[in-house]
Parts: structure tokens; sequence; C-alpha cells
């Protein structure tokens, strides 16, 4: 929540700027590097099923088209 916060004080609203935050706080404090989670079943890995991503979902969010038309 901290680096979300900071990141709001710069009008930052990128993850990978809070991730920066996250991970410069982290080294500053000498922790070791967060390390990515790993089933301890691999099998599950290979059960889990999940749909391609569609970018076109997020169009609404950024319809330019839709604001010209509103100008």
């Amino acid at each position: 929540m901290a680096a979300i916060t900071q990141a709001n004080q710069w009008l930052t609203f990128d993850a990978a700027y809070v991730e920066t935050i996250l991970l410069q706080d982290r080294r500053r404090r000498e922790l070791p590097s967060p390390t990515q989670v790993r089933p301890r079943r691999e099998e599950l890995l290979e059960e889990t099923d999940l749909e391609e991503p569609n970018p076109a979902v997020y169009d609404r969010l950024t319809d330019i088209a839709g604001e010209s038309e509103n100008e």
C-alpha cells in the first residue's frame, strides 16, 4: 500500500512504477529477491487451462473513436 500511495503522490498510475518502488524498497532493506510462486504439485500446472487474453476487452476503456464523435 505504501508503494501505491507513493505512486499516487507523483500521479503515476503504472503498475511497473509501483513494482519498481517495491523492488527498490526490498533492496534498501536488504531483503532477498521475491521468487515466483510455483505449485507444489507440477501436475496442477498442466491441468490449469487459461483462456487466451483478449485485448479488445480493454478497448472500451480507451475508446478514442467514441471521444471524437462526442466532440
